[in-house]
C-alpha cells in the first residue's frame, strides 16, 4: 500500500468550498425528500400512521448518525493527538493515565506510524492470498465466487493507549496487556457474484493480550505467540455499497451483533490467534490451554431499578432479566414482569481461561417488544480478585444509572483431576443449588474413511456407501451433544478424511450418568455418516481421566473411525497445587529443537501433546522420530538444538 500523496495548499480551499456545497446539496434534497413523502401520504389518501412511522425511522436515523459520527471523530482524534484530547475530554482518558501499573508506550506507536503503509501491504498479502482462499473453500458452491474487491487500511494507524507487563507469570513466558484504540480510514469491500458489499471508517477498541511463549535460547528468543482479546472489544463502522441497505433500525444492530460474534469467535477468549516463529512448535498446544478455572454465578436479586416504563400517570414499572458474560460465552436469566425488586436466585457456570484480566460482566435491561431494550445499568467484576478470595456475597450498585443494586454470590472453582473428588464435591453440595460438578474437554482432530455419497440412489438402497473415488465425497460436520448442550464442529468439504482441530467443552451435572452423543453428518444432503455414544463414567476410571483414542462410528464403514481426546475435570472450590496444568513441570525436564521460520507456515513435528493430558493428541500419520519423550521433525537439523521451554 503505497502513502497517499499530499494536497498542495492551493487546492485545499478549492476542495473545503466543494465540501461545503456537497453538504448544501445533500442537505435540500433530503429535506425536499421528506417533504415529497408528507405531500405523497395526503395525495393516495393513506393512513397518517404511515407518516408517523416513516417520521419515527427517520429521526431516529438520524439521532444514530449523529451519535456514531461524533464518536468516530473523537476517536479520530484520540488516534491523531491524544494530548490536546485528554486536556479536552475526561471521559476518554487512556488506561496509562488512570491505572498506575500501566505504561505509556508513545515509542511504540510511533514505529506503528511508520510502518503502518507496510502493515498494509501484509495485512492485504494475507487476506488475498490466506483468509480469501480459506473463506471460498468453507462456503457452498454458489458462493465459491467470494474475493476481497478492495482492501485499504487507509493512512491512520491504531494507537497504543497503555502497556502492561505481568511479572507474576512462568518463568519461560511472558504476558503483555495493550490497550488497542484504532479508528481510521480504512475500506475493505467484497463481491460475491457481482455483488459489492463492504465497511469502512472501522472504529476497534479494547484491550489486547500478547503471550511471548516458550522463550527459547536462540534466535529469535520467542518460540511463539498468542494473541486475543480478554474481554469483547467496542466496535463500530460504517457500511458501503449495497451493505447501505441494511443500515435499518433492528436491521444493522442485528448485523453489528453478528459481527461481533464472529470476531469473539476467532479473537476473544477462550478463542485465540496463534503465531509460529520457530520450526517444530505445535501451535495446538498455544492454543487450547487448560482453563483457569470456572466462575459459579448466582444472580440472586436486584432492588431500586429505575422505571424504564412509564405510565400516563407518571408511575412504572420494569421488566428486567440480566446478561451475564466472561469473554465470548454469554447467558441470561429469566425475565421478571413489572417490578424494580426482582429475584432471578438463578445459577450459572461460565469458563474462566485467564483470572488476570478477563472480567465478569452483569447488564440488567428492561425487556420491551421489539428489538431495543432499555439498559438499566451494569457491573464489572475483576475474576483476579474473586481467584484469590475464593467466594465473594456482595451489594454491588449498577453504573451508569441514578439508582439500581444488585445481589451477586460468586465462586471460584479450580479444575480437579483426582475422580475422588467428584464424590466430595456431590456430598457436599447435596442440598444445594448445583448446576454442574464436572467440565468435558473435548478434541476433535480428524475422521478417516468416511463413506462416500452414492451419486445415483437407484444403484444403492443406502445412502451411503465405500465406492469409487469418481462418487461424491462428503463434506463432513460433526454435531456433539451432551444432555441439552449441543455443538457443532466446522464443515470440511469434499472429503473423506477431513481434519478439524477444533477445541469444545461441555459442563456437566454428573458424568456417573451423563453420555456423549457423537454424529458425523454431510452438510450438503443432511444425511448421517456415523454415530458413536461415549459414557462418561469411562473417564473416571481413565488415567488422569483422559481418553485419546479412534472411537468406531456406527451405521458407517467399518473402517471409518473418529481421532478424538476427552478430558474430564472435576469442579471444586478447594485448591490443590496439583490441579494447576502440569505442563510446566514437564518443560523444565524436557528440551525442543527450533528454528526460525516464517509465521505463516504450516505446523510441523514437535509434539508434547502425548505428556499433557488436556492437550491435542501427536499427529496419527507419524511424522516424526520419538526423541526424549518428543516427537522431532526428521527435517530439522540437530545443530539447530534449542531449549524451548513451555
Amino acid at each position: 500500500m503505497k502513502r497517499r500523496p499530499s494536497i498542495p495548499k492551493y487546492m485545499q480551499k478549492s476542495i473545503v468550498e466543494d465540501t461545503v456545497l456537497m453538504n448544501v446539496v445533500q442537505r435540500y434534497f433530503k429535506l425536499a425528500g421528506v417533504a415529497s413523502v408528507v405531500w405523497l401520504v395526503g395525495y393516495f389518501d393513506y393512513s397518517v400512521s404511515w407518516l408517523w412511522l416513516f417520521l419515527v425511522v427517520y429521526v431516529w436515523k438520524e439521532k444514530h448518525y449523529r451519535a456514531r459520527k461524533y464518536r468516530k471523530l473523537v476517536a479520530r482524534d484520540i488516534a491523531r493527538d491524544e494530548k490536546e484530547v485528554i486536556l479536552a475530554r475526561v471521559d476518554d482518558l487512556p488506561s496509562w493515565v488512570n491505572f498506575p501499573d500501566v505504561e505509556r508506550a508513545e515509542w511504540v506507536n510511533k514505529i506503528l506510524r511508520q510502518m503502518w503503509p507496510y502493515i498494509g501491504e501484509m495485512v492485504e498479502k494475507i487476506l488475498r492470498e490466506s483468509v480469501e482462499k480459506s473463506i471460498v473453500q468453507s462456503l457452498p458452491t454458489s458462493l465459491q465466487s467470494f474475493k476481497f474487491s478492495r482492501i485499504d487500511l487507509g493512512n491512520t494507524p491504531p494507537r497504543i493507549g497503555g502497556v502492561k507487563v505481568y511479572t507474576q507469570v512462568k518463568r519461560d513466558e511472558i504476558y503483555m496487556d495493550l490497550e488497542l484504540n484504532y479508528s481510521g480510514d480504512s475500506n475493505i469491500e467484497v463481491t460475491i457474484k457481482g455483488m459489492a458489499a463492504g465497511i469502512k471508517n472501522l472504529r476497534l477498541h479494547g484491550t489486547l493480550r500478547v503471550v511471548f511463549r516458550p522463550l527459547i535460547n536462540r534466535i529469535p528468543l520467542i518460540g511463539g505467540m498468542l494473541v486475543f482479546f480478554l474481554n469483547n472489544p467496542d466496535l463500530d463502522f460504517d457500511f458501503t455499497s449495497l451493505a447501505n441497505a441494511l443500515e435499518f433500525p433492528g436491521l444493522s444492530d442485528i448485523l453489528y451483533a453478528s459481527i461481533q460474534e464472529q470476531i469473539s469467535n476467532f479473537m476473544v477468549l477462550p478463542n485465540r490467534f496463534p503465531i509460529k516463529m520457530v520450526e517444530g512448535l505445535d501451535l495446538n498446544k498455544l492454543r487450547y490451554p487448560q482453563p483457569q478455572g470456572v466462575v459459579r454465578i448466582k444472580v440472586v436479586e436486584a432492588k431500586d431499578l429505575i422505571q424504564a416504563d412509564i405510565g400516563l400517570t407518571g408511575m412504572g414499572k420494569s421488566d428486567p432479566y440480566c446478561k451475564i458474560r466472561v469473554g465470548a460465552k454469554q447467558v441470561k436469566t429469566k425475565v421478571v414482569h413489572n417490578s424494580l425488586c426482582p429475584v432471578w436466585d438463578e445459577t450459572f457456570e461460565l469458563i474462566v481461561d485467564s483470572a488476570d484480566g478477563q472480567l465478569l460482566y452483569i447488564d440488567v435491561f428492561d425487556e420491551d417488544p421489539g428489538l431495543m431494550h432499555d439498559d438499566l445499568g451494569s457491573i464489572s467484576l475483576d475474576l483476579s480478585q474473586l481467584k484469590e478470595s475464593g467466594f465473594e456475597d456482595e451489594w454491588f450498585p449498577l453504573e451508569d444509572v441514578k439508582s439500581g443494586m444488585i445481589h451477586v454470590q460468586l465462586t471460584w472453582l479450580w479444575l480437579a483431576n483426582q475422580a475422588n473428588e467428584l464424590d466430595r464435591v456431590i456430598e457436599d453440595l447435596i442440598d444445594e443449588d448445583i448446576v454442574h460438578v464436572a467440565i468435558l474437554l473435548l478434541y476433535l482432530d480428524s475422521a478417516k474413511n468416511l463413506p462416500v455419497a452414492v451419486v445415483s440412489p437407484k444403484k444403492c438402497s443406502l445412502a451411503y456407501c465405500r465406492g469409487k473415488k469418481s462418487m461424491s465425497e462428503p463434506s463432513a460436520r460433526v454435531v456433539m451433544t451432551v444432555g441439552q448442550q449441543v455443538e457443532e464442529s466446522m464443515v470440511r468439504y469434499t472429503t473423506s478424511e477431513p481434519r478439524w482441530e477444533q477445541n469444545f467443552r461441555f459442563m456437566l451435572h454428573n458424568p456417573n450418568y451423563q453420555n456423549l452423543d457423537v454424529e458425523v453428518v454431510d452438510a450438503k444432503t443432511k444425511k448421517l455418516i456415523g454415530h458413536t455414544v461415549i459414557k462418561l463414567k469411562q473417564l473416571l476410571v481413565a488415567e488422569d481421566m483422559v481418553m485419546d483414542q479412534k472411537f468406531r462410528m456406527k451405521t458407517s464403514n467399518p473402517d471409518s473411525f473418529l481421532q478424538m481426546r476427552l478430558c474430564l475435570r472435576i469442579l471444586t472450590p478447594n485448591f490443590n497445587p496439583d490441579y494447576i496444568d502440569g505442563l510446566e513441570e514437564l518443560i523444565k525436564e524436557t528440551a525442543a529443537l527450533g528454528t526460525a521460520v516464517d509465521s505463516l507456515t504450516r505446523i510441523d513435528a514437535l509434539d508434547l501433546r502425548s505428556h499433557h493430558p488436556c492437550l491435542p493428541p501427536p499427529d496419527p500419520e507419524g511424522y516424526g522420530t520419538p526423541v526424549d519423550g518428543l516427537c522431532i521433525n526428521r527435517t530439522i537439523s540437530a545443530t539447530q538444538q534449542t531449549d524451548s521451554p513451555k
